[in-house]
């Protein structure tokens, strides 16, 4: 990156010595934030087709509210000799070390794959509704009574997710994966910035964890409860998607030119860690009943999977709708 605009990493560990009180300052003075306060209101740029949107967007959340425990059918049980994904999407597939695996290897690491993505899901979900709660706080008075409302929706249909998910993972016996690489950094960051740049730190993730589990999941080939259980999210996550592409289209086309070029500097470089963490986790070898294929301590062999050919492929099918939008919005 450009030495101007160091990366989120970067930014965070030079923040690390000082004083938190020094810290939101510099974060303020960068993102032109500025919460709801003294009588000064902060501008959310909200064009009059994204209310008519977000009007119908809350409309449909009431017409299939999701419950978290009478709306999946947890009676399928989980077939753990089933795979999870597609085999074809492992993320050493077409890789030395993939194909020396055997089928039933296979199966097991697409149910830790899974469970990598849930865990990651679960995080994402409860950090969106606390953020959505912060902004609801923060900025009421510079919000319109429909966004609220809407926003409040998605913050408790992330909480009934994340209940979902965690419930999936104790039925399936899955364990959860502790790091969420690149997120973790700028979720701290989050709160203090923009309330449109948050959403776009959410949508980015999210999108990418949502794509990549739909994509490997809908095949008649995968355990029954689990291609449900990512069926039934999609119906609302697909209106969150929408929500947020909205917000975030508005937000880029009113930010003054300076801030618009900071916020595209540094999440360029978030969003190409984030497709590179997506594709390989080097936490997945601690949970194999078998010896992992490789020392995941080397780099070299983790940057090989990450752009073998087939993830490069698969990335061009998977997140093509994704890209196309990043691109469209100049940050890739």
């Amino acid at each position: 990156m450009n030495a101007t605009y160091p990366s989120t990493i970067q930014r965070l560990q030079a923040y690390s010595d000082l004083e938190l009180p020094l810290v939101l300052k510099r974060l303020r003075r960068l993102f032109r934030i500025r919460k709801d306060c003294d009588g000064e209101l902060t501008h959310i740029p909200i064009s009059d087709p994204t209310l008519s949107q977000v009007h119908t967007l809350l409309r449909k959340s009431y017409d299939r509210p999701l419950d978290a425990r009478a709306t999946i059918p947890w009676d399928l049980g989980v077939h753990r000799d089933r795979p999870a994904k597609v085999l074809s999407q492992l993320w050493m597939c077409g890789t030395p070390f993939g194909d020396s695996m055997t089928e039933r290897q296979r199966i097991e690491l697409s149910w830790l794959e899974i469970a990598r993505d849930v865990s990651w899901l679960i995080k994402l979900k409860e950090s969106t509704s606390a953020l959505y709660m912060g902004y609801l706080n923060q900025y009421k008075r510079s919000l319109p009574p429909v966004v609220q409302d809407y926003l409040l929706v998605v913050a408790k249909e992330e909480i009934v997710h994340a209940l979902m998910f965690k419930r999936f993972m104790s039925v399936a016996g899955l364990p959860a994966f502790t790091k969420f690489p690149v997120f973790g950094h700028i979720a701290a960051l989050l709160p203090e910035m923009h309330p449109c740049v948050g959403i776009l730190g959410q949508l980015i993730p999210g999108w990418i964890i949502h794509a990549g589990a739909m994509f490997a999941t809908q095949s008649a080939a995968i355990d029954a409860l689990t291609r449900e259980v990512f069926n039934l999210h999609h119906v609302d996550k697909a209106r969150h998607l929408d929500f947020s592409r909205r917000m975030v289209e508005d937000y880029f086309s009113d930010a003054p030119r300076q801030e618009r070029q900071r916020v595209r500097q540094m999440f360029r470089q978030v969003i190409k860690d984030m497709l590179a963490s997506y594709r390989f986790s080097s936490e997945v070898a601690r949970h194999t009943s078998f010896e992992f294929p490789i020392d995941t301590t080397k780099r070299d062999l983790v940057k090989a999977i990450r752009e073998s050919i087939s993830n490069t492929r698969l990335d061009d099918a998977r997140f093509s709708e994704l890209m196309n939008w990043l691109w469209t919005m100049d940050l890739i």
